[in-house]
Parts: C-alpha cells; sequence; structure tokens
C-alpha cells in the first residue's frame, strides 16, 4: 500500500488545521480589538449583512410605488439636473439632463428593473447622449424636475387614458415629458407638454398634459373612432366643449371671421392676437385643438371686401351645429340629402343688424356636382334656401310671382328704402347692383 512521506503528512495536517481554525481565529481577533465577543463566543452577536430594499412589483406606469422608489433610485445619482427629456416605459426610465461638463452633448440616465428570482433595479449613467426631439436652442429646452408633478403620476396618467376612444379596452404604455415647439410669430421652443401614449394594439391615441398636469386634449387620428369621424354627419361629438374650447383660445370678443364644420374637423378663424393685420386659424380633430395656420393665413383686410363681419363664438350656435346641420337637410327634403360643407359668417347687411348665418351646402349624393344652398340662424331658424339649377321651377325668378318674390327678399336683406341701381332676374336668382352701405360713394 501507497504512504504519503511523513513530512507530506504534516504539511495536509497543517493547512487542515488552518482552514478551520484560521477564520475563527482572525474574527476573534477583530472583535476583540473593536472591544466585542466574538460571535462563536458567549453572547456574542454577528453583525448583519447589508441587503438591497425589495424591489416594488408593478410597473412604473401602473403602479405609484414601483415609480417612486425607480426615480428616488435615479435621483440618488443624478440629483437635482435639469430635465431635458423624461421618457417613461412599463420597466424603464430614461432622462437626459444637462450635461454635468458643461459639453453640447446630454447627460443620459436609465433606471431599469429586472425581473425574475434576483429582481433588482440597477441605474447606468451618465452616458453622452445627444438631445431626442427637435432642437433650436438646447439651453431653452430644459426645465426643472420639480416643475412636474411626479408624486401625482398615476393619477395623471388615469385621468388621460378614457381620453383615447378606444374600441376595445387598452392602457398607457408610454410617456415622454419634454418641450414642445412653439408655432408663433417665430418658430420657439415652448411649453413643457407630456406625451402620453394609450395603446390597445390594434389602435392608440395620444392625450397632450400641461406641466402641472391639466389634460388638454387627445389626438385622436390614429383610433378607429378617429378615422371614420364625420363631424357632419355624427351628432353624439361633444360641440358645447368644442365652443367654450374655442371661446377660451380665442378669449371672447367679436374677432371670429369664419367656423368651418368639416367632415373630418372644425376651423375657426380669426384676428391673431400677435399682429392686427393677420388671421390665425385653429383647428379641432374630435380629441385636441391645434393651431393651423399663422403667417401664411390673409391679410384681415382681405377678408372685409366680402362683406363678412367679424363675430364671438356664443353667436355662432356651434354647440349647436347637428340641430343646424339637421334644419338645412329638412329645408330642402329628397332634393339634396347629403350634407357637404358649413360654414358660419356674418355677412355685412345693407340695413339694420348684422346676423351669423350658417351656409350650409348639400348634395344629392356625395358625387353630385350640383349644390343646394341653405342659409340657418344660430338658432337652427331657415333663413333661406336656394336649390340647383336643374331641380329649380324652369321660369323661377322670371314668372310674375317670383320676381314680385325676388323683390320681397332684396328689401328684406337691403332694407324697403334702399336705394338700388339694376336688379338682375335669372331662373334661380336675383342679382342686385346697389351702393355699399359702408361706403356709399362707391
Amino acid at each position: 500500500m501507497f504512504r504519503f512521506p511523513s513530512s507530506t503528512v504534516l504539511i495536509l495536517g497543517l493547512v487542515a488545521a488552518l482552514s478551520v481554525s484560521a477564520p475563527g481565529h482572525a474574527q476573534s481577533s477583530k472583535s476583540a480589538a473593536a472591544g466585542q465577543l466574538p460571535p462563536d463566543a458567549p453572547g456574542g452577536t454577528a453583525p448583519a449583512p447589508e441587503a438591497e430594499a425589495e424591489v416594488v412589483t408593478g410597473d412604473y406606469l401602473d403602479s405609484q410605488p414601483a415609480f417612486d422608489q425607480a426615480w428616488a433610485k435615479l435621483r440618488e445619482k443624478m440629483g437635482d439636473a435639469d430635465l431635458y427629456a423624461l421618457t417613461i416605459d412599463p420597466t424603464r426610465i430614461q432622462v437626459q439632463t444637462r450635461p454635468r461638463d458643461g459639453g453640447t452633448q446630454l447627460d443620459g440616465w436609465t433606471v431599469e428593473r429586472t425581473s425574475g428570482l434576483f429582481a433588482r433595479t440597477a441605474v447606468t449613467g451618465p452616458v453622452p447622449t445627444r438631445p431626442s426631439g427637435p432642437v433650436l436652442d438646447l439651453e431653452t429646452g430644459y426645465f426643472a424636475q420639480s416643475d412636474l408633478p411626479l408624486d401625482r403620476l398615476l393619477a395623471i396618467l388615469d385621468q388621460a387614458e378614457p381620453m383615447v376612444p378606444l374600441a376595445q379596452p387598452g392602457r398607457v404604455t408610454n410617456l415622454r415629458i419634454a418641450r414642445q415647439l412653439s408655432f408663433g410669430a417665430q418658430l420657439s421652443m415652448g411649453d413643457v407638454r407630456w406625451s402620453v401614449r394609450v395603446d390597445n394594439g390594434h389602435e392608440w391615441g395620444t392625450v397632450q398634459v400641461s406641466a402641472d398636469g391639466t389634460l388638454l386634449g387627445a389626438d385622436i387620428s390614429r383610433t378607429l373612432r378617429g378615422q371614420n369621424r364625420n363631424f357632419l354627419t355624427q351628432a353624439d361629438w361633444p360641440f358645447d366643449a368644442v365652443e367654450r374650447g374655442f371661446d377660451n383660445i380665442f378669449g371672447g370678443g367679436e374677432t371670429i371671421y369664419e367656423i368651418k364644420a368639416l367632415s373630418h374637423g372644425i376651423e375657426v378663424t380669426a384676428q391673431a392676437a400677435e399682429a392686427a393685420d393677420k388671421v390665425v386659424t385653429y383647428r379641432w380633430n374630435g380629441g385636441m385643438f391645434t393651431r393651423h395656420s399663422f403667417g401664411l393665413a390673409p391679410n384681415v383686410e382681405l377678408l372685409r371686401p366680402s362683406g363678412n363681419l367679424p363675430f364671438d363664438m356664443a353667436s355662432a350656435g356651434l354647440a349647436r351645429l347637428p340641430a343646424i346641420l339637421a334644419a338645412a337637410s329638412a329645408a330642402v327634403p329628397g332634393a339634396c340629402g347629403t350634407v357637404d360643407r358649413a360654414k358660419a359668417v356674418r355677412p355685412r347687411p345693407a340695413s339694420g343688424d348684422a346676423r351669423t348665418v350658417w351656409v350650409v351646402e348639400l348634395k344629392a349624393d356625395p358625387n353630385a356636382s350640383e349644390t343646394c344652398v341653405v342659409e340657418v340662424g344660430a338658432d337652427a331658424s331657415i333663413v333661406s334656401s336656394r336649390l340647383p339649377p336643374s331641380q329649380s321651377a324652369p321660369e323661377g325668378y322670371l314668372s310674375g310671382a317670383g320676381m314680385l318674390a325676388g323683390i320681397a327678399g332684396v328689401q328684406a336683406g337691403f332694407g324697403a328704402d334702399a336705394p338700388v341701381f339694376e336688379l338682375t332676374f335669372r331662373p334661380d336668382r336675383v342679382d342686385v347692383n346697389a351702393p355699399d352701405p359702408a361706403d356709399p360713394s362707391m
């Protein structure tokens, strides 16, 4: 039988003894040096190991505690640095902040939660990153963390979600917070906005929220409801709220020159607050108000030769648009059954008070070339109606009765004693040549 040499046995025994006794000896010496009893001595206590806080369950877009924990861990590293953009996904938060080194690239930070048996929250950064989104002037794009009510994140998201009309239930899948471009007299970085995406996997929309958490509106153009919207035929849209929204935008007063009701949107053109000689157009698309045009819009003076006067929102009765359009259709039964377009204007009268009316164009079918035109008051009363030539009586205003009716219409519109240069009777209308009431010399 093979045997180790005696010297080898001695060495192996010494190593075994050290492997057992050395740790305890070292710990006893350290404890004694600190004036403490060793853990294995009577009355000794071992120090508790330092462990990471338990990760809160739930994702960052549906659990306020989960978000709060991740945000606190992120702020431990990045501090109170000014933000350029904040993006929140279910399991990740990404932030772009003012660079610590004063460079031209932003500091990028990420906090991400891993799942599984050893779930943990990991923070990475700062990493140099390029600005996400439009950049006009980097300095004007920053905003303070204290500007955001992130302690109410889930309450705000819960209010935003129902603003997107989805055919099937959805959920908030992404949130981005950054400054938006402002399309005013000149392009600039505007207010801080939250863009909340609500998605069900088949359709989605985006809710806009102000920096303080106020809901502003929703872009529903990617939803089935938005894609199939038709404000000329669907009466279940909140036109009363739309009227209030436009009134808030323009601040009341007689500044509006035209309201257009189209199948896909409501557009209001009014005098621009930035420049007295310009007009601006805002559009409502079914979920939010957007500034549609400025600068390229016509000069206010170009609108006046048409005879239209400015009016206020209340006088147009936008809240009653479904009733106004229904009255127009009823005024020409069987002749023109489809509303093609409608607009509210305030024609300059020959005499008396000016009245805001809706000019509604209708067709027998969407592809028809001829139109019926019905003027309707804000109270849904009929002011006038005109059939296309092919559907009018052959003699029209050329018959004796038609001429009398035409003269009566002229007197009603211009006044019984108003001077008239010339009347021209046609089958479908009466043309009037008369002095301009605003400038009799013309």
